[in-house]
């Protein structure tokens, strides 16, 4: 697949459904508009028309879909269109999502069935200069809701929002943080968010880079389905880290694994019950030849069990 049009840096952000069949194609001019595509007879095909955002002139176009693609997402940084496929052609799903004046340093990132999607821009400056924001909002049947307050960069230049990611369920987000300093360096920190049913909590402390091998730690980020592993990208250093093999901007990934400390989510009461009495009798009872005697268990038991294999209470 190619670009058809001057200026038009086809490819510039996309994203392919969870079974590979359908991928989405952003670019960086928002005249062009964003285009779908699905993989028939051995080739690519285009789905519906092509995809605007209404009312955005802006120069780049960030695109996010569900995992079947059939909830899709264009951003500008300043207004976010969703579009939902209903026979064969997708039709924007409710109004546009306005987020603010800013349209640099946008991502953007939904759940696993596209009801709710997070935006940020890590160039805002609500809090300080470039201190970051992200908002994330929600689909109630008719509109879009914001799920939640706004998630604010705590610090000057911190960059919150370098890059998102939502889990499966959409209740774990993972923020960027590339420009976040310790010591006068842009070491970059990623921060880990719940959802607790009304507010976003931060879960952890802050995940950090290491200063000795790459700048800029959270640039980038991804997590799994489940929530509990991440992967996170750094820019590239200048520094020769690999001890066998001299290196240029090579820069460097990390993963982490979320160890919940209590693997049962609810406590588990168990009740002991003491074993029943038996009594048979008097031991001293003689049987004689040719005579019988009955044992009797007893009753109010749940099963009996002989060692003839009978199972009535009596033998």
């Amino acid at each position: 697949m190619y670009g058809v049009n001057s200026d038009e840096t086809f490819g510039y952000s996309v994203k392919i459904s969870a079974e590979g069949s359908k991928i989405i194609i952003g670019n960086r001019n928002s005249n062009f508009g964003v285009n779908v595509y699905e993989f028939l007879n051995n080739s690519w095909t285009q789905i519906g028309n092509s995809l605007l955002i209404p009312g955005s002139n802006a120069s780049t176009v960030t695109v996010a879909g569900n995992s079947d693609l059939s909830t899709v997402f264009l951003s500008d940084g300043n207004i976010t269109s969703a579009y939902s496929l209903s026979n064969n052609n997708y039709s924007q799903l409710g109004s546009n999502i306005n987020f603010g004046n800013e349209i640099d340093g946008k991502s953007l990132t939904t759940n696993n069935n596209g009801n709710i999607v997070a935006i940020s821009k890590y160039s805002n400056s609500d809090f300080d200069s470039q201190s970051g924001i992200a908002k994330i909002f929600e689909w109630d049947g008719s509109s879009w809701n914001q799920k939640g307050s706004d998630i604010l960069g705590s610090s000057y230049f911190e960059q919150l929002g370098s890059s998102i990611s939502l889990n499966g369920s959409g209740n774990r987000l993972v923020i960027g943080c590339k420009g976040f300093r310790e010591n006068s360096n842009s070491q970059g920190v990623i921060k880990v968010f719940d959802y607790d049913g009304s507010s976003w909590i931060q879960t952890g402390n802050n995940i950090s880079g290491d200063l000795n091998v790459g700048r800029e730690f959270g640039v980038s980020n991804a997590i799994n389905f489940s929530g509990n592993i991440i992967s996170v990208g750094a820019s590239p250093t200048q520094l020769n880290f690999i001890p066998s093999k001299q290196t240029t901007n090579a820069s460097y990934v990390q993963t982490f694994q979320y160890l919940n400390p209590s693997s049962c989510s609810l406590p588990l009461d168990i009740t002991i019950h003491a074993g029943p009495t038996i009594d048979l009798g008097a031991d001293t009872t003689l049987i004689c030849a040719g005579t019988s005697e009955t044992l009797d268990a007893g009753t109010g038991f749940a099963s009996y069990l002989w060692s003839d294999g009978s199972t009535n209470p009596t033998l």
